[in-house]
């Protein structure tokens, strides 16, 4: 059985797209789909290429019970569209930048924004890039975060 593979993107990779990574991640866990589901997540830039993610995401989400300490920033590539069904851009700049990288005919990747997947329960289109918005949003939207088992 092939493994559904998604990737989560936002500019640096060192908040937005690493904290989606670690609570899908911690999601596909606990409901023993890790066979299934492969999880990664990447930056548009390479600002931050091998750091961990930032200190104020991190905490965040270990408050939550999703622990990020094992990610490292990278860059995605034009590969990834070959390796990924899902690539989640965080905002529509990134969407942007991704699809500039796209190699375009027979790819594997289904391109959208990560928020096109709450648009019932949120109204915003985008995951703002501004770090303290970014932090109070995702305090705001941690009813969705629940701590595993």
């Amino acid at each position: 059985m092939n493994k559904i593979k998604v990737l989560f993107v936002c500019m640096g990779n060192i908040c937005r797209s690493p904290t989606a990574h670690g609570v899908f991640q911690g999601m596909v866990e606990r409901e023993g789909l890790i066979e299934q589901i492969e999880v990664d997540s990447a930056g548009t830039h390479a600002y931050h290429v091998g750091n961990p993610p930032d200190n104020r995401a991190q905490q965040t989400a270990l408050d939550r019970g999703f622990d990020l300490s094992g990610q490292r920033a990278r860059q995605a590539t034009s590969e990834d569209f070959l390796r990924f069904d899902y690539i989640l851009a965080m905002d529509r700049d990134n969407y942007a930048n991704l699809a500039a990288i796209s190699p375009g005919g027979e790819m594997r990747a289904e391109l959208k924004l990560f928020m096109d997947f709450a648009s019932r329960f949120f109204k915003k289109r985008e995951v703002q890039i501004h770090i303290m918005a970014e932090i109070r949003d995702l305090k705001r939207c941690s009813i969705w975060w629940r701590r595993p088992p």
